[in-house]
């Protein structure tokens, strides 16, 4: 009896402990859920172990305890990851560091290059007569160029490959467009504008499949900083115009011959509102004046119309608006052609200079000299001496000029003009007109003749051919062609034989000192000649320096009319 009374007790005693145990168990339990709700991994685990110590045959507690392993299991996992993304972006941040330590160097040495073959290209026309002992400078300027532009692509792949990289070695967290890290983003914008810069360089030397090349791996890591760019097109808002219509056309190369000639049904421009088009050049029309832009998915251009246009009776003259690429640059008026023989005849009939020429003829006539070979003012005069206009007598007195007329067509560029000359006739018309009157700068020529654009070798487009402007290219010529006798040479502001006919005197004056001409004689003259045969002339940005006072069959000019 009293055994069984022991055993009665201890089961009591049992019972009671199981039912403590299981209170505790309950608890941690509890506190393990606790933990899991907050994420806690490691607490809930804790205290699920401690629940199967006080019950280990507890159901709840074995099923919180698989569930709080699965949460360490995931957890430990996730820790593991953390650990493998952060050493990837620690890897990443130095991958980092190396783009854009390289991209700083391309970009000084882009500068240097620059620079270099800026300089380069300056005495290489101002030495282009020289010795090979006087050409050291222009030599260290090439070498200097040259390793300049061997360490700018160095940097440039070490550049792109570290960029690279960078995306390689996070491209494991890069699946959530919305939580990119840093370190990805920077190296893709890294990687965008390299590939802009490669694209537009592919655009300026017009090489499409470098074009398509860039344009592709510009798409694959733009975030849509260059959207425009990729779908090439440029946004475009005229200013300064009311009440006039104004139509854009995109200037493109003829299928026939190459040059740029307008194409499309023509599009209406609303002043003063931004429109898209498509990137290139476009021609802007309204009434007769002419601009042609090069429009860039790179940034807006605006283009302020002019307000006020001035003409002179029997000159025609065009818009050239101011340079956007040069600081300071002011719109003028240019002739649309090189002045005539007819306009130069005017000039010389002005009162002043006939009587000057009168009285000239008059104290030569009898004297052992002909007066034929008298050089006298202002009159173009041949190699012989004799005047390049028809000096007409009066009729009965061999002694006395009554009229001046062309020898030929007045609608013949005038030539064996000097620099003097041709100052002379812009400050005739200068005071006749009430406002300036001059001839054109070198940089003023240029612009008016390419419009800034690289596509324009030469005024008419990048293709040369003798048949584009009056030259010797095709068959040996004479004499000059009338004004305009070849329409396809014409810039991009509406100005005729920019290319060919005749050479033009330029506004400049240039120094021994002075680089940057095919030699150093005191004047500029510009474009090609009806006596060059080779495209070399005939590029936009061919300048040549000649004495001042020179009379030349190839040698003419144009007017500038500067606006207020």
């Amino acid at each position: 009896f009293a055994q069984a009374i022991a055993a009665q007790k201890r089961r009591i005693d049992e019972a009671a402990r199981d039912a403590d145990n299981l209170e505790r168990a309950r608890a941690q339990i509890a506190t393990a859920s606790a933990a899991l709700a907050k994420n806690d991994a490691a607490a809930a685990m804790a205290a699920a172990e401690r629940a199967i110590g006080f019950a280990p045959n507890d159901a709840d507690s074995k099923a919180l305890y698989a569930k709080a392993a699965g949460a360490k299991a995931t957890a430990d996992a996730l820790a593991r990851e953390q650990g493998r993304r952060q050493d990837a972006e620690t890897s990443a941040a130095k991958l980092l560091a190396e783009a854009q330590a390289a991209q700083a160097e391309m970009n000084r040495q882009l500068e240097v290059y620059t620079k270099a073959k800026t300089e380069a290209e300056a005495l290489t026309r101002s030495l282009s007569d020289r010795q090979l002992d006087d050409k050291k400078e222009l030599f260290a300027k090439m070498r200097e160029a040259r390793r300049a532009r061997e360490a700018l692509v160095r940097a440039w792949a070490a550049c792109e490959g570290a960029a690279q990289n960078v995306l390689a070695t996070l491209a494991p967290y890069a699946t959530d467009l919305a939580k990119l890290p840093p370190s990805y983003l920077a190296g893709r914008a890294i990687l965008a504008e390299l590939y802009h810069h490669r694209l537009l360089e592919a655009k300026r030397q017009r090489s499409p499949p470098d074009i398509e090349a860039y344009r592709n791996l510009l798409r694959r890591v733009d975030d849509g900083t260059y959207a425009s760019e990729l779908a090439d097109k440029a946004k475009l808002t005229v200013t300064g115009i009311a009440g006039a219509t104004i139509m854009a056309r995109r200037l493109v190369e003829s299928d026939a011959d190459t040059h740029l000639v307008p194409t499309g049904e023509p599009l209406p421009i609303v002043p003063g509102t931004e429109m898209e088009l498509a990137a290139g050049t476009w021609q802007i029309t309204a009434a007769d004046t002419i601009i042609s832009v090069v429009l860039s998915s790179e940034k807006p251009t605006a283009l302020a119309w002019p307000q006020t246009l001035r003409s002179i009776p029997g000159l025609a003259l065009r818009y050239v608006p101011a340079n956007p690429k040069v600081a300071g640059s002011k719109p003028f008026m240019l002739g649309v052609t090189e002045i005539t023989v007819g306009q130069y005849v005017a000039f010389l009939k002005e009162p002043e200079n006939f009587s000057a020429i009168k009285k000239m003829y008059k104290e030569v006539v009898g004297s052992r000299e002909r007066a034929e070979a008298i050089q006298y003012p202002h009159v173009p005069t041949t190699g012989s001496g004799a005047p390049a206009v028809q000096l007409v007598k009066k009729a009965g007195d061999e002694s006395e000029l009554v009229d001046i007329r062309p020898l030929g067509s007045a609608d013949e560029p005038a030539c064996l003009i000097t620099r003097a000359d041709a100052e002379d006739f812009c400050a005739w018309l200068s005071k006749k007109q009430g406002f300036k009157v001059r001839l054109p700068l070198k940089a003023e020529w240029q612009f008016a003749a390419n419009g800034g654009d690289s596509a324009r070798v030469f005024p008419w487009g990048d293709h040369f051919d003798g048949n584009f402007a009056v030259s010797s290219a095709r068959e040996q010529r004479t004499e000059a062609a009338k004004v305009k006798s070849v329409p396809i040479d014409c810039g991009p502001f509406g100005h005729y034989d920019l290319g060919g006919n005749l050479r033009e005197w330029l506004g400049d004056r240039n120094s021994p000192k002075e680089r940057g001409a095919a030699g150093s004689h005191g004047s500029l003259i510009a474009g090609g000649s009806w006596s060059d045969d080779t495209e070399q002339w005939f590029k936009t940005t061919y300048i040549e320096s000649v004495e001042p006072g020179v009379r030349h069959p190839a040698i003419g000019f144009r007017v500038l009319v500067e606006l207020p």
